[in-house]
């Protein structure tokens, strides 16, 4: 307690209050608040008169109370890590480097020799199989139209006619049915039946084709397929053109309309009846409809739907216009695809006319690669190529008689091919006569 006198003559103290707290040390309660407690403050006396001030004296100042200081707590001992078990076994310690045995030296004195293979001993060297050292072969390129037919495949030609009124009156000189009087000229079916049916008759083998015809009238009713000549199937190029012609004979009516349809439905049938035929004999069978128009059929998609319907079939489509008319239409059709194959070549014979060799090329262009495309589709490879025997040769004697009856020879005279006054095997003479040529009418 501090005790001071001021210049208002006033008594002015301070009280100090210290406190500690000792952790871990225990003091008696009573002890405790003894240390706490500080005497009271004496209270001041009343001020004196200023006459009567006293001379200011020095007033002794109690002591303040101790207060004992609380021990600083002890620091703990140092970690002294127990000795180790006695019992235990004891750390390894890694004996000198002088002690312990010498490193291994072998001797050359003793121990066995190393080993050394002789010659004669012990395995071959591994030499590999032959097989596996042969250059690699790469596989067989596909097949081709020449490998399906030199394993015997059979291509069977069908020909159907347009019989219908939009060729003009036959009767009237140039209309595509005109018959020539001098029996020598023949109009645009004639050559179209002798051209390209000779063409795709060659890769036929028995020579012996289905021949219909469309677009014509019988007894008032409207056919869209007849059957052409007294015969199912009809001899060579001859027997088409005396079937066509007979047509002309047989009380029919050009009429409308022009739908090749069920021609082309009925070659379908036919060409997977011969294809399964052919497989009970171990042969293969390929179906080829030739179909000569005058391009102006009555409903393109009715046809552009039935030819989707059939190109599952081994069967080729080879639609051959005849006339000047229009034929876009037809060129339609040749554009026609399923399953990325299509089945139909158009020939537009007019452009093709005076080149044999050109009318040649376009109508077998598709055919092979329509071929092979079926036969690929379905799985089917080609039968091993035909070998040919000596005594299956055969080669007849010539004869005068054996002229080509595609030439002109006037000293054969004969009526050929055409309307009356033609003779049965004639040439291409002039009417009346006998000699080589295709089958006309009754002769003369």
């Amino acid at each position: 307690f501090t005790l001071r006198i001021g210049k208002s003559k006033k008594e002015m103290g301070q009280v100090v209050i210290l406190r500690a707290d000792l952790i871990g040390v225990a003091t008696p309660k009573k002890e405790e608040e003894s240390k706490r407690s500080v005497p009271a403050a004496a209270p001041a006396p009343a001020p004196a008169p200023a006459d009567k001030v006293p001379v200011a004296t020095a007033v002794p100042v109690a002591p303040a109370a101790f207060v004992p200081q609380a021990p600083a707590p002890a620091a703990p001992a140092a970690f002294v890590p127990p000795a180790p078990a006695t019992d235990g076994p004891p750390p390894f310690v890694p004996p000198p480097a002088s002690s312990g045995p010498a490193p291994f030296v072998p001797s050359t004195e003793s121990g066995p020799a190393p080993f050394v293979p002789s010659a004669g001993s012990g395995p071959a060297p591994f030499v590999p199989a032959a097989e596996e050292t042969e250059p690699f072969v790469p596989p067989p390129p596909p097949p081709t139209f020449i490998d399906y037919v030199s394993g015997g495949c059979d291509l069977n030609l069908c020909v159907a006619v347009d019989f219908s009124s939009s060729n003009g009156d036959p009767r009237k000189s140039g209309t595509l049915h005109y018959f020539h009087r001098n029996g020598v000229e023949k109009n645009d079916y004639e050559m179209a039946i002798s051209e390209i049916g000779g063409v795709l008759a060659e890769y036929d083998t028995d020579k012996k084709y289905p021949m219909w015809g469309f677009g014509a009238k019988f007894g008032g009713e409207i056919r869209h397929i007849f059957q052409c000549g007294r015969k199912t199937e009809v001899d060579g190029i001859d027997g088409m053109l005396f079937a066509y012609r007979q047509m002309f004979k047989a009380g029919l009516a050009m009429s409308e309309p022009t739908s090749i349809d069920e021609v082309i439905k009925t070659a379908a049938r036919k060409a997977k009846t011969n294809m399964s035929n052919a497989k009970i004999c171990g042969t293969q069978a390929y179906t080829v409809l030739l179909i000569i128009t005058d391009g102006q059929l009555t409903d393109f998609n009715k046809t552009a739907k039935t030819i989707y319907e059939v190109n599952d079939a081994p069967l080729s489509l080879v639609i051959v216009g005849v006339g000047d008319g229009d034929m876009s239409g037809i060129k339609y059709l040749d554009n026609l695809k399923r399953d990325d194959r299509g089945i139909v070549k158009f020939v537009r014979y007019n452009d093709h006319k005076y080149s044999v060799e050109s009318l040649s090329a376009t109508t077998l262009e598709k055919i092979p690669d329509q071929l092979v495309s079926y036969f690929m589709k379905h799985g089917i490879k080609p039968n091993p190529p035909i070998q040919q025997k000596e005594e299956d040769i055969v080669i007849d004697d010539a004869d005068d008689d054996d002229l080509n009856p595609f030439i002109p020879f006037e000293t054969q005279g004969g009526g050929g091919y055409g309307g009356p006054g033609g003779g049965n095997q004639g040439g291409r003479g002039a009417p009346g006569g006998g000699g080589l040529g295709g089958q006309g009418g009754p002769s003369t």
